[in-house]
């Protein structure tokens, strides 16, 4: 199992957008071949059991929501091919532009992990 996570800083002025935008990505990437997509809105993040906070780590200003979003693929394999199927979806370069008008990408943070245990 693969795990692609994004962690997403959006501006609450630009919330509603975003939902918009992650609900039509999400339908097309499912029918892409992503196993399964979910997106998390932040509800606490307070330092807690002596870990640093998302909000120190991120450095997340007043006006921003935290967003984390994790997609399911079988293996390394299965998220190449589905990937190389994402790059070429015209209609999510669309939506990826649209994103980019709201959300500041390069603040966004990203990682691929794999199950262990």
């Amino acid at each position: 199992m693969v795990i692609a996570i994004y962690v997403y800083r959006v501006r609450r002025d630009a919330v509603g957008q975003f939902l918009r935008i992650h609900e039509q990505a999400k339908r097309i990437l499912l029918e892409l071949g992503v196993l399964d997509l979910r997106l998390y809105a932040a509800s606490d993040l307070a330092p807690k059991y002596g870990c640093t906070s998302f909000i120190e780590a991120l450095a997340v200003e007043e006006d921003e929501a935290i967003y984390l979003e994790l997609d399911e693929f079988r293996d390394p394999a299965h998220m190449t091919d589905v990937m190389a199927r994402v790059d070429r979806d015209g209609r999510i370069a669309t939506l990826f532009r649209a994103l980019k008008s709201i959300v500041q990408l390069q603040r966004a943070v990203r990682g691929e992990f794999q199950r262990v245990s």
